[in-house]
């Protein structure tokens, strides 16, 4: 059955917005990617010796990241994960990921992560992690002793999707680095929180 809808020029002026009203509404929009963002160079990253994962804990929830590194609301975090801080260990976990990769330029960054809470559909840590270092301009982190390297990490990260513990974190995050280069990694670093410690030294 073919349902043939037919709407008028008065109708779709309803249903998109003037000139003037998408401007208003993009100022109070936060567009995080910006235009000068650098892309993903598979060339550069082909050739990645070395893996540093940083292992997921939340999704975003918000459109509205820009205060992703304090604000609770921005995460879908479970009753006695709040008030402890959060927000700010994860993102002090992507500036390390990100500072271990500007100072390697010989490795490969993956944020890893799947699709941790089902009443969050399909949204997936290792994204989440991606677009808040976008958000607040993280990839540009001032290194003191390597000012210059910082500016390729962008370039050379991608995410791992399909992780939901950290085992998998460990492994999926192998495989996508073999998935990318060709080749297993010759050192990993892991950024993670302490208490998952034991797990990755001496269980994984």
């Amino acid at each position: 059955v073919l349902v043939y809808i037919c709407i008028s020029a008065t109708q779709l002026s309803l249903l998109f917005p003037s000139n003037e009203e998408h401007a208003a509404l993009r100022s109070r929009t936060n567009i995080w990617v910006k235009s000068d963002a650098q892309a993903f160079n598979p060339e550069i990253s082909s050739r990645a010796k070395n893996l540093v994962i940083v292992a997921g804990h939340s999704v975003i929830i918000s459109g509205h990241l820009h205060d992703a590194d304090h604000d609770e609301e921005d995460w879908y975090l479970l009753d006695y994960q709040k008030g402890q801080g959060l927000p700010q260990a994860i993102v002090s976990h992507i500036k390390k990921g990100i500072i271990l990769a500007a100072k390697d330029p010989a490795s490969l960054l993956i944020f890893s992560g799947g699709m941790t809470r089902s009443k969050t559909g399909p949204i997936n840590e290792g994204e989440s992690y991606f677009r808040v270092a976008d958000a607040l301009e993280l990839w540009e982190h001032p290194l003191s002793d390597a000012p210059s390297l910082s500016n390729t990490v962008r370039s050379r990260t991608v995410i791992e999707e399909f992780a939901t513990d950290s085992f998998q974190n460990f492994l999926f995050s192998i495989c996508r680095f073999k998935e990318m280069t060709g080749s297993y990694p010759q050192h990993i670093s892991i950024v993670s929180f302490s208490f998952k410690r034991h797990r990755f030294e001496q269980m994984h």
